[in-house]
């Protein structure tokens, strides 16, 4: 059931969320670059939610700092909800995803194939 309020985003919260509180950020992030093994990151250029490819390169770079390998998969109209082949989009919901459902499948296909050698490995 869809609530009879307009949908909401956050991406702009966590934009100015990330500048105001700027010094509390380095104690809020995860230590990815202590996680053994390969990481596949998918972002949606067009993620309302929060900045998922700013935060995905941001973990990227920090994973590349301390010699960690690192997959990133985006697409600049993809939203937040990422469509993998065979999948259906996900019904309207009170939340902005951004994107299409043509973009988010899109960024599925992209991602399938590496999902796939990941899961063989």
């Amino acid at each position: 059931m869809v609530p009879d309020t307009d949908p909401v985003e956050f991406v702009g919260m966590y934009e100015q969320s990330l500048e105001t509180h700027a010094d509390r950020v380095p104690a809020a992030r995860i230590p990815v670059e202590r996680i053994d093994g390969e990481v596949l990151l998918v972002a949606g250029g067009d993620d309302r939610l929060w900045p998922s490819c700013d935060f995905a390169e941001h973990i990227v770079d920090r994973r590349a700092a301390a010699g960690r390998r690192t997959e990133l998969v985006t697409h600049p109209r993809a939203g937040h909800r990422v469509v993998l082949p065979g999948e259906q989009p996900a019904p309207p919901s009170h939340l902005v995803h951004g994107g299409t459902p043509e973009a988010d499948a899109a960024l599925g296909a992209l991602v399938w194939p590496h999902l796939e050698e990941l899961l063989a490995a």
